[in-house]
């Protein structure tokens, strides 16, 4: 029987036990490549419960490994120890434990992860993709980890995780196509954040129908989903679009572009205010503390937009279900020198206040204020008229417009 395996330089072992079966090498014992040694595997790899690996040198895996033991490095050693998947073969990495790198090269073509690697410094996606998408494993970068070489032939084809308060672009795409989403370091060590690409219409998921008014497209082509598993930070994420996946609409007019995002307390998609840098083709916006899953590109409504970035939402359903509850005037805390009037279809006043601001100073569908009507009565579902009065840097904004109250009697 010959084993399929080679030893460039000097490899030291001890307690070294591992045999070969049905064309796969099986490691039971102890097995250490030294800082400066070379080992290649050109059979699959099992390293079984009793098995420890640990590499500080340089070792090649041709096929799949499965790993039940310690598969890692010694740190105390030396920061060394680079383990690449090379060969044209596609391979599966799999095991109840993680699979643990120091530097990573993949030369492959196609990676089926089914259990965790983990990278603790770096991983190089010189060719291939990691197929996270179909297996369900995990692909962990640890704190101050990084990736190179990331490509439309050379990414991660489902979820990637990121541990640490670094800044990282994660490296996942779709296809043939990489699609990032980048996020801004944040505060603490132990903050974790997940991404993944989806080349999929969110709309089978989340109805576009139910977005606010100031949204006119959303795209039916692709989303990026981001959640912080773990921490408390916010962080700026960037997202890109590319002519050869995202739905062309949202491209004929970039000063109108934003990013939208799905918002599970609300029910219905928001816009999201956002940075354009149109020479790397971007887009920026900052979360907040609960702003996190489901992102897309949209296009705004521009011509709903008043001066200063306010937005009126027209619609109320003052049922009592957290929805709609109110009048919305995006961006009226910015602006607390402001009056609005509401006006039913006969010119009679049923709403004035000063000081509008979305809290605790709103219209929900109630006669309040200096009103000819008496205070308080729940007004009936319909058209009303409203005028929105407010300062802007010393020019006195006036807006007259349409509001609409349903389900209120």
């Amino acid at each position: 029987m010959q084993l399929r395996i080679k030893i460039v330089m000097i490899i030291f072992a001890f307690n070294l036990s591992f045999f070969e079966s049905n064309g796969q090498i099986i490691n039971l014992g102890d097995m250490t490549v030294l800082p400066g040694s070379t080992l290649v595997i050109e059979s699959s790899f099992e390293n079984s419960e009793t098995g420890i690996f640990i590499n500080n040198g340089d070792t090649h895996f041709y096929r799949s490994i499965d790993n039940q033991g310690f598969f890692g490095y010694n740190p105390s050693i030396t920061q060394t120890g680079l383990i690449q998947f090379l060969g044209a073969q596609p391979r599966v990495l799999s095991g109840v434990n993680p699979i643990v790198l120091w530097d990573g090269f993949l030369n492959s073509d196609r990676v089926f992860l089914e259990g965790t690697l983990e990278i603790d410094h770096s991983l190089d996606f010189y060719q291939g993709i990691i197929d996270v998408r179909q297996t369900g494993g995990s692909l962990i970068f640890q704190d101050d980890s990084f990736h190179l070489s990331t490509s439309d032939a050379s990414h991660v084809d489902g979820p990637t995780t990121k541990v640490g308060n670094d800044s990282f672009l994660f490296p996942n795409g779709s296809g043939d196509y990489h699609r990032s989403l980048q996020i801004t370091a944040p505060l603490l060590d132990e903050e974790i954040f997940t991404s993944e690409y989806h080349a999929k219409n969110s709309n089978d998921i989340y109805n576009h129908d139910l977005k606010r008014g100031v949204i006119k497209h959303i795209d039916t082509l692709e989303y990026w989903t981001l959640s912080r598993d773990e921490g408390n930070s916010n962080v700026v994420i960037t997202i890109s679009w590319n002519t050869d996946t995202t739905d062309p609409t949202l491209l004929a007019n970039l000063d109108a572009l934003t990013i939208v995002r799905w918002d599970d307390d609300l029910g219905y998609w928001v816009d999201e205010p956002s940075i354009i840098d149109s020479t790397n083709q971007s887009i920026s916006t900052i979360t907040s503390s609960s702003n996190f899953g489901f992102f897309a590109l949209g296009v705004l409504k521009t011509e709903v937009i008043l001066p200063g970035g306010l937005v009126v939402y027209n619609a109320l359903t003052p049922n009592g279900d957290g929805k709609n509850d109110f009048l919305l005037i995006d961006g009226i805390e910015m602006y607390p020198d402001n009056t609005l009037e509401v006006f039913n279809r006969w010119g009679v006043k049923v709403f004035e206040t000063s000081g509008y601001n979305n809290i605790d100073n709103t219209f929900r569908g109630f006669s309040e204020g200096r009103i000819t009507i008496n205070q308080k009565d729940k007004l009936p579902s319909g058209t009303y008229f409203y005028v929105l009065k407010y300062d802007n840097n010393g020019q006195n904004i006036k807006k007259a417009g349409y509001l609409y109250i349903n389900g209120s009697d």
